[in-house]
């Protein structure tokens, strides 16, 4: 188990998808050999896309909290700049909206 920013356990990345069983229709979301999850809305093509979908965003999630933070950070030290010092200050507050956001989760 792998903890967030707020300590809440996970299984470790990377998760990705598993076996489909046909017998009762699960397609099964895994993280270093064990199952996680299981989709089954009966819509096998809709299943394998969500849980694409899924797989994609947990694997990418600590990537793109680490680029927003170090964007944040550049932001406030002045090191990017847009001509517009109120663009640079909203992007900086939606920066730590979203990094709270995420932090609630």
């Amino acid at each position: 188990m792998t903890k967030d920013t707020n300590d809440t356990a996970h299984s470790p990345t990377p998760w990705n998808i598993g076996e489909y069983n046909e017998s009762n229709g699960d397609l099964y979301i895994q993280s270093h050999g064990c199952t996680i999850a299981s989709a089954n809305s009966y819509c096998f093509s809709t299943d394998k896309y969500n849980a694409e979908y899924i797989v994609k965003c947990v694997n990418s999630h600590d990537d793109i909290i680490s680029a927003l933070m170090r964007c944040r950070t550049a932001l406030q030290l002045g090191l990017l700049t847009s001509k517009n010092r109120n663009n640079d200050e909203l992007a900086i507050k939606q920066a730590e909206r979203i990094l709270h956001k995420v932090a609630a989760l």
